[in-house]
């Protein structure tokens, strides 16, 4: 760091909207005592387009290099347990603050394997929680390719958004695959927003949005033959396959929450 020249993280990028909101984010997650964030020192403008952030140092790599780069790092069973808890806990605590994170993935999660410490990161597509257990207009987002959950499509979000992405991680990190590819879905909005007709009004028409709904049907569709194959040889078969069934709902209303599942995957080592 320029000024102290202790050891720091600073994350260089492009200013724009979601770049201020990462730092508002960031402020606001610096009165939090958990441990789950990365600590926000503060931010210097380079030039008109470029920003620098500074957060207090973080050891350890994010957890798709520590256990998709070195392939000897497959982890074990109760390993994916434990860091599906840390997922956990570091959701419950931004939900505390009202926010949901919306882009969760391997990525975006530092791991400190000395000392088995998870921390969540990049927040610019940080979003409120819709009031009550509705769903609400997000607007703007920012999200991952097969990472994305089905409400997404549509620009919304709930309280339970980031659930869909914890379990894509957890699905990962057990088959090292996707269960889902969401390709044929991005296509279809991709080939409406292309249209005459989208561009003129600038918004989801009927038949487009019915269109999305009945893709997303097939490719989110769990359990398939192939899901349970996937999870045929890994421990807790059963109690995995009905965890899973919670986390990938179509409708965000329906899926289990955050604490709910917290409580889920603990009783799974007991």
């Amino acid at each position: 760091e320029p000024k102290t020249k202790t050891k720091c993280i600073c994350k260089q990028i492009n200013l724009h909207r979601n770049t201020m909101n990462e730092i508002n984010i960031l402020k606001k997650l610096k009165n939090s005592n958990s441990g789950y964030f990365p600590k926000y020192m503060y931010h210097t403008k380079i030039d008109k387009s470029t920003v620098s952030i500074y957060y207090e140092y973080i050891p350890g790599k994010d957890l798709f290099q520590t256990f998709f780069q070195d392939f000897s790092m497959i982890p074990k069973f109760e390993k994916v347990i434990d860091l599906a808890k840390n997922m956990l806990y570091c959701v419950i605590e931004l939900q505390k603050y009202n926010l949901m994170h919306i882009d969760i993935k391997l990525e975006n999660f530092i791991f400190d394997m000395h000392n088995n410490k998870l921390y969540l990161i990049d927040f610019e597509g940080c979003q409120k929680i819709p009031p009550g257990n509705r769903i609400g207009d997000m607007g703007t987002f920012l999200t991952t390719k097969n990472y994305v959950p089905p409400e997404i499509w549509f620009k919304i979000g709930h309280k339970n958004t980031d659930i869909w992405n914890i379990g894509i991680c957890l699905w990962l990190l057990l088959t090292r695959q996707y269960p889902f590819y969401t390709s044929s879905v991005r296509s279809t909005i991709l080939l409406y927003k292309n249209s005459t007709h989208f561009k003129k009004y600038d918004q989801f028409t009927k038949k487009m949005e019915y269109d999305i709904i009945k893709k997303c049907k097939v490719v989110y569709k769990f359990p398939t033959n192939e899901h349970s194959n996937q999870l045929l040889k890994i421990k807790n078969y059963n109690k995995l396959l009905e965890m899973f069934a919670q986390i990938f709902t179509l409708e965000p209303n329906d899926r289990i929450t955050a604490k709910q599942l917290l409580k889920m995957i603990s009783n799974m080592l007991i």
